[in-house]
């Protein structure tokens, strides 16, 4: 990709800054476009290469201005409210940022006219089946989340119809590693077991597909790269699915040490599909793979824990 110039929106935050890191290290110039609600500027690669500029993918106006003084060669769409409990207690912002601020982005971007539109969906637009789900599956979110964001494709297809830009729909199922900006399952056991062995959990069940945060960074780069006609949707997962008593297993793997699991019913969300795994046959058609394996992300994580006792 050289140095040319990528645009990313939400650059500051968890997968955003990822995104960033990858580029960078390919020699990309990257304009990380933020408004620092939820993303960090610490988060960003300290590198001359990489531009943190203070925005919201609301104000259309503004991301125009930004566009055109960057002329980026792709954009990757990833400003979002994705942690689902808050979608959920705040459905009309979820609405607003998640669809109008979809909107405004694409908007500028027909004028614009970047060679390439990535689009960060999410696996939460598929039904609540047993999977593992395929691009061409039927959606059926259940939660506003996942419905904001089936509305965002929806946008993407119309606007890569009809601006005749090549566009990417890539659906992205549960990302861990370090510098995670919400609670999300992986890093709240991180944070309890900062204070202890005790980790108070609500379902234990539930299945997911966990990609470590690196591989789906070097995924979306992938896909940055690869040729497409029209508008295109992969799913970006590993396509392994581990309930949430795997989870914690590997952590007792990871230090070595039995854990306190306390069932709190207060933290059962009222809304939860039992399995959620992605068919990732199609991204691995690009050349893609993980290479960051579960078990091994886990113990990255778990290093910066103190040992037992202390």
């Amino acid at each position: 990709m050289g140095t040319e110039t990528v645009l990313v929106t939400g650059g500051a935050g968890f997968i955003g800054s990822a995104l960033c890191r990858a580029l960078v290290a390919r020699g990309t110039r990257v304009v990380a476009y933020d408004n620092l609600r939820f993303g960090r500027p610490e988060l960003l690669p300290p590198d001359p290469l990489c531009v943190l500029v203070p925005g919201d993918v609301r104000d259309g106006a503004a991301f125009r201005r930004v566009l055109h003084d960057t002329a980026p060669r792709a954009v990757c769409h990833l400003a979002a409210l994705h942690f689902i409990p808050y979608c959920d207690a705040h459905p009309e912002e979820a609405m607003d940022v998640n669809v109008n601020g979809t909107r405004q982005v694409l908007d500028a971007c027909r004028l614009a006219r970047p060679e390439i539109l990535l689009f960060a969906s999410t696996a939460a637009v598929y039904p609540a089946e047993d999977g593992p789900f395929r691009e061409e599956d039927a959606p059926g979110p259940i939660d506003i989340y996942g419905t904001t964001k089936l509305m965002g494709e929806e946008l993407a297809r119309r606007f890569a119809a009809e601006a005749a830009v090549p566009t990417v729909i890539a659906r992205l199922f549960n990302a861990f590693g370090p510098r995670d900006t919400n609670p999300h399952l992986i890093p709240d056991v991180l944070a309890q077991l900062g204070k202890g062995d005790s980790v108070r959990l609500g379902n234990l069940e539930p299945v997911r597909d966990y990609v470590h945060l690196e591989d789906l960074a070097a995924a979306l780069v992938t896909l940055l790269e690869a040729d497409h006609e029209s508008c295109s949707v992969f799913n970006v997962g590993s396509g392994e699915g581990r309930s949430v008593r795997e989870v914690l297993a590997a952590f007792e793997a990871a230090l070595g040490r039995p854990l306190s699991v306390v069932q709190d019913p207060g933290r059962v969300r009222k809304v939860e599909r039992p399995r959620l795994v992605a068919d990732t046959g199609k991204l691995r058609e690009t050349g893609w793979r993980p290479q960051v394996g579960f078990q091994e992300g886990i113990r990255r994580l778990a290093a910066g824990l103190r040992p037992a006792g202390n």
